[in-house]
């Protein structure tokens, strides 16, 4: 059966879009995460890292989304705050303390097909990010230019990045913050989003 060459269509997740919300000072890194505890998330990589960097000065953490009762897993360090779940309406306020946010889903024949919808939520609000190698987390940082890809992914791979972010100008995180929103403007928003998906099924 003869088989039909076209050019793949790419259709990231949409997300309504919030307030920016990078923090701007850089008086203080302050690493931030919103998602679920599933181990393919790699809390458990964030969390590792805090304990590495507990005594660095200048550096805390942020960390909601999920239930942290269970002390064995998520130990109460002193560089880490744990927020557990927020609405979706107060996401853009809780990133807007953070220096920069992370999404270290785990490389994974499930996860690597999977594009974090937290990652679209980041980048339109303007936060710089620190990413692993799963699915196309790469290609759209690299692309934006709005922070740093982390591969592998490891407690001190994680922990170099972040240091080398509580060491980066205002001026230069501002120009992630720009190039995060400028990314998710043009690929992220309904209306781009829909028209490509008119594309996809030739309605366009």
């Amino acid at each position: 059966i003869p088989w039909k060459r076209e050019a793949i269509t790419v259709l990231w997740g949409p997300v309504d879009f919030l307030a920016s919300a990078g923090r701007e000072s850089s008086e203080e890194c302050v690493v931030g995460y919103v998602g679920n505890s599933e181990p393919w998330q790699g809390i458990d990589t964030i969390i590792a890292a805090a304990r590495a960097l507990e005594d660095t000065p200048g550096i805390r953490f942020a960390l909601a989304g999920f239930a942290y009762e269970d002390e064995k897993r998520f130990p109460r360090l002193k560089n880490v705050r744990y927020t557990g779940p927020i609405p979706y309406e107060q996401v853009a306020a809780f990133m807007r303390e953070c220096t920069v946010m992370v999404s270290s889903r785990l490389k994974h024949p499930v996860s690597d097909l999977q594009f974090p919808h937290k990652l679209s939520t980041y980048l339109a609000s303007a936060c710089p990010v620190i990413v692993s190698g799963s699915s196309d987390q790469p290609q759209v940082v690299r692309g934006a230019a709005c922070g740093e890809v982390v591969d592998p992914l490891t407690a001190e791979t994680l922990a170099e990045a972040i240091k080398r972010f509580a060491a980066y100008s205002p001026e230069q995180l501002l120009a992630m913050r720009e190039g995060a929103r400028r990314f998710a403007e043009q690929h992220l928003h309904l209306h781009p989003f829909a028209e490509r998906l008119r594309k996809v099924y030739h309605l366009a």
